[in-house]
């Protein structure tokens, strides 16, 4: 079973299937789907029901921790972890739908995350990628204690185009010493 995260303004819990219309809605903006490599433009509907269906299976065998974000009961986005066992670490990835951008939630779930994968995973290490030019994604793992490990050239493809990418990562020592994530309360 997903955990259930709650924050000061936030609730990561599983997608339902009653979420897909609102999923498919956030998706549909091509913002989205220009940040980030795995998700198509145009999203669909069953693109969402295969999406929503992989999660409950790689959370049990411990690969994947990905959690609907809500503000007051509504769907506002995603926050995730892909786990590498062999090297104890996971990748952080996350969107925020369109309409909720520039209000912090994205640090504010990526935060607990993190928490959280530290803390059931026991994770050394936890890293995160994004677009050049997503500057707004760079300043959302600064202010949770990321640090820039370095700049890819040509690093990844999406719809035929290489893609430029910034790497961040953040250690257990280094996560302890910054006093930036602390224990989140899972339900």
């Amino acid at each position: 079973m997903l955990p259930r995260l709650t924050t000061a303004r936030l609730v990561l819990d599983a997608y339902t299937p009653q979420d897909l219309p609102a999923l498919v809605a956030l998706l549909r903006t091509p913002e989205i789907a220009a940040w980030t490599l795995a998700i198509p433009h145009p999203f669909t509907a069953a693109d969402g029901e295969r999406w929503m269906a992989d999660h409950l299976l790689n959370f049990a065998v411990r690969q994947n921790l990905e959690l609907a974000v809500r503000l007051q009961g509504q769907l506002i986005g995603t926050v995730g972890l892909r786990i590498t066992r062999a090297c104890d670490q996971a990748e952080l990835g996350y969107w925020i739908g369109q309409p909720f951008w520039g209000c912090g939630y994205a640090t504010e779930a990526a935060r607990a995350v993190v928490a959280f994968g530290f803390s059931h995973f026991n994770l050394e290490k936890i890293i995160s990628n994004h677009f050049a030019g997503n500057e707004a994604s760079g300043r959302v793992l600064q202010k949770i204690g990321f640090s820039r490990e370095g700049f890819h050239p040509r690093h990844a493809k999406k719809n035929d185009t290489y893609i430029d990418m910034v790497s961040f990562g953040l250690t257990r020592a280094a996560a302890a010493s910054t006093g930036r994530l602390v224990e989140t309360p899972e339900k």
